[in-house]
């Protein structure tokens, strides 16, 4: 199974599954989505898969969204027994998030894309748990990376539609380096449409992106013909199965996140009235997106926090999955 985004090739041998595993995708169809900028898309789609059962009473569901140019499919893996989320006890809905190139996606339009927001990422996941699958409560909202940063914005948008929040490798806010290597990714790509640079070229320099804000231990602890390797096998999966233009549209809406900008001032207040609900989990040890501002404001307010020292970095989620697993699966039972 591929795993998108700046987590690498190896994190494929790390989460391989059969694709028998997988439950079936599926499309909601939104009708018009609003955006935050004013702009709507027309024949909105979001798709999804399900695993697990509902109970009896529907309170064991579980939404999940995708992280940056992640599938719904990427999650086969990290649920199950002894995983992030136990689906023998859980019901969960992984969903795709805007741009994704499942969801409606500049890739899938014809004409032009608007920008999307992170917030417009949740309101369309909030429709399709509403409006499509006739979901009243939440018992968690739960993300890895751009997915968890969805989980600070679900907090603050529908703080009383969710139990629990579990933010796994994410940010309220985008740090000074994370935004130096998204910035530079979206350069690259905007500079490739202009330039018309071929698209595996665009890649190969993308591989060395992903490469260069890998945890630098990890990368000089490996032989240098594997290093090679698996910047060569980065570019052709990316090359492969990832659009440029989805790519940049959802950085650009990581890019624009600000869980405390206006006109929302009062955002710390309202996760302070989510203690006890919020579990925050990260790694000093991430490049990718920075420890710093999550972990700053959970002390701050007392939120639950589990933080793990680990040389996979920014994959810490799925190197340390049965770890994090028993954590989250504690935390949603308390």
């Amino acid at each position: 199974m591929r795993i998108q985004s700046f987590l690498g090739p190896s994190m494929s041998a790390v989460l391989a599954t059969t694709l028998a595993a997988q439950t079936p995708a599926r499309i909601a169809d939104l009708r018009e989505c609003a955006l935050a900028s004013g702009a709507k898309i027309e024949n909105c789609r979001v798709g999804y898969r399900t695993f697990g059962q509902k109970n009896a009473q529907a309170s064991n569901v579980i939404l999940i969204p995708t992280w940056l140019s992640g599938k719904s499919s990427d999650w086969v893996g990290l649920l199950g027994p002894g995983q992030i989320v136990d689906t023998t006890r859980y019901h969960v809905i992984v969903a795709d998030a805007l741009g994704n190139g499942v969801s409606s996606s500049p890739s899938l339009t014809s004409g032009s894309f608007p920008q999307i927001t992170i917030g417009d990422m949740v309101e369309t996941h909030y429709r399709l748990a509403r409006e499509v699958l006739g979901i009243k409560h939440l018992r968690a909202v739960l993300g890895v990376s751009m997915g968890g940063i969805q989980v600070f914005e679900w907090a603050a948008a529908h703080p009383a539609f969710v139990d629990r929040f579990v933010s796994i490798v994410g940010s309220p806010e985008v740090a000074r380096h994370d935004r130096a290597w998204l910035v530079t990714l979206v350069r690259m790509i905007d500079a490739a449409k202009t330039y018309q640079v071929p698209r595996d070229t665009v890649w190969r320099m993308i591989a060395g992106l992903q490469v260069l804000v890998d945890v630098q231990e990890a990368v000089n602890a490996r032989p240098a013909a594997e290093a090679d390797s698996l910047l060569a096998a980065s570019a052709v999966a990316g090359s492969k199965s990832i659009d440029l233009a989805d790519y940049a549209v959802q950085a650009r809406a990581m890019l624009a996140y600000g869980f405390a900008k206006p006109p929302r001032a009062d955002s710390a207040s309202i996760l302070a009235g989510l203690k006890g609900r919020f579990l925050v989990v990260n790694s000093p040890d991430d490049r990718v997106i920075s420890s710093g501002p999550a972990l700053s404001l959970a002390r701050r307010i007392g939120l639950d926090t589990l933080v793990l020292r680990s040389s996979c970095g920014h994959a810490v989620f799925a190197c340390e999955a049965t770890r994090i697993g028993a954590a989250v699966n504690a935390f949603l039972e308390r």
